[in-house]
């Protein structure tokens, strides 16, 4: 009983050891390889931005609300790079990969979330 104990310590050490090593390798490999286009040096900048969204008064960008435009900004995204008026086919592009529901929360305001970024990034370009 006591071997078996041994073994099982064992065993479940070395795969809790090799759990930890593959998630900092994960996290390397992010942080170097930004896979999602996401700059992890950003972040702390992205966080103060959203706390102070609601003072910021000038947008380099009309079409984007300012918390649309801090949560973009956040995602590696220059907002006054993007267009500044929507054609037919990007706002076509935008409903197919969303939904027209979606798309008329957004330009009501609702917040731009990572997700609908990733979706609808393709149709900016």
């Amino acid at each position: 009983m006591k071997k078996l104990l041994k073994v099982l310590f064992i065993f479940f050490g070395v795969i809790g050891n090799l759990f930890w090593l593959a998630l900092i390798a994960l996290i390397i490999y992010i942080a170097v390889a930004q896979p999602f286009g996401i700059k992890l040096q950003s972040i702390p900048a992205a966080v103060m931005q959203s706390q102070n969204a609601e003072t910021k008064t000038t947008s380099s960008n009309p079409l984007l609300t300012p918390s649309q435009e801090s949560t973009l900004q956040s995602l590696g995204v220059d907002t006054s790079k993007l267009p500044t008026s929507i054609t037919s086919a990007e706002f076509a592009c935008f409903s197919s990969k969303l939904g027209s529901a979606r798309v008329q929360e957004i330009k009501d305001g609702s917040t731009i979330t990572v997700a609908d970024y990733f979706k609808v990034q393709n149709c900016l370009k």
